[in-house]
């Protein structure tokens, strides 16, 4: 056994759980009220932006939108 092959088999190996939650963990918190496409990239867009007013934006996007979104399922 070369050296390669013994650092690999010592590394630990993602059970089939692990993937879905990394996936999970990649989304934003957000999108769980923000549930239409374009309000998501709407989302993104105004997060890029710096800024104290900017901020300010964003957080009343993410307010009506959740609002509006909550009827969706």
């Amino acid at each position: 056994m070369n050296a390669e092959a013994a650092l690999e088999s010592s590394w630990p190996r993602p059970d089939a759980g692990a993937i879905p939650r990394l996936a999970a963990m990649a989304t934003p918190l957000v999108h769980r009220w923000i549930k239409t496409e374009c309000g998501r990239a709407k989302y993104a867009e105004l997060a890029a932006r710096p800024g104290p007013l900017a901020k300010l934006r964003l957080a009343w996007f993410v307010l009506i939108a959740a609002l509006r979104d909550s009827r969706l399922p």
